[in-house]
């Protein structure tokens, strides 16, 4: 199904790293983009085709509110599924005055009108976005909102890491077992990893910019059905100390 959208408008909250991502693409004039600091504050805008909340947490008021807006929804979930959030969020309440718009289905619970994807940083400049949603009619509805508004989303499985952040944590968590185990430096291995597969960042300074406790998050999830993701412990203690700081 696809929409004909004349002037898209999309209401967003997200921090401001990631607003300056998504800035510096080259989107169609066409497509207007609204930032506010609250999920509040993306009810009280008229006429937005998506909403998009990148700063997204599991959080059970949260998902009240998000599941509450009249329309789909993009969250920024990199471990959680929105099978997950669907099954543990409580019904929500629509905001008093509003009118639901483009409902995928009007008989599935409202929360299932999310579509996840990955809004780590860096993540958002790619020319390909991954989208992963509870059912193929609401991931159909914002990829073909997010094309209308010229960013191109592959339909991936709603899975926790999705596709790309499962292998970039498998990266960084072999570079911290190579670490560990003294085979090389921090340096050597980033300036290995760049030099030998033309990474644009080593896997410790993709650790670092994307931030460890949001990898060994990831990790931790992924190892409870598969053992190869088990972090490492060097991982996991700078991640500890990062968190505590």
């Amino acid at each position: 199904m696809r929409f004909e959208v004349q002037r898209m408008k999309i209401a967003a909250t997200g921090q401001p790293g990631q607003q300056l991502e998504i800035a510096s693409k080259t989107l169609p004039r066409e497509t207007e983009w609204i930032w506010v600091d609250s999920i509040p504050a993306l009810a009280q805008q008229e006429n937005v085709d998506l909403y998009i909340d990148l700063t997204f947490s599991m959080q059970e008021e949260r998902i009240r509110e998000l599941g509450g807006l009249p329309g789909p929804v993009l969250i920024n979930s990199v471990t959680h599924t929105v099978a997950e959030i669907c099954a543990a969020a409580p019904a929500p309440q629509s905001h008093s005055g509003s009118s639901p718009r483009r409902h995928p289905s009007p008989h599935q619970h409202p929360l299932c009108r999310f579509a996840r994807t990955n809004g780590w940083p860096g993540f958002l400049t790619g020319n390909l976005w991954e989208l992963a949603a509870a059912d193929e009619t609401t991931g159909a509805c914002v990829r073909d909102l997010l094309t209308a508004a010229g960013q191109s989303c592959r339909m991936v499985p709603d899975i926790p890491g999705m596709i790309g952040a499962r292998i970039l944590c498998s990266l960084i968590n072999e570079a911290y077992y190579t670490l560990q185990d003294q085979v090389s430096t921090r340096e050597e291995i980033d300036t290995a990893m760049k030099l030998g597969t033309n990474y644009p960042l080593g896997p410790f300074e993709w650790g670092s910019k994307i931030g460890l406790p949001a990898i060994y998050e990831l990790l931790q999830t992924l190892s409870r059905t598969n053992r190869r993701y088990t972090p490492a412990q060097a991982l996991e203690l700078e991640s500890a100390r990062l968190k505590s700081d």
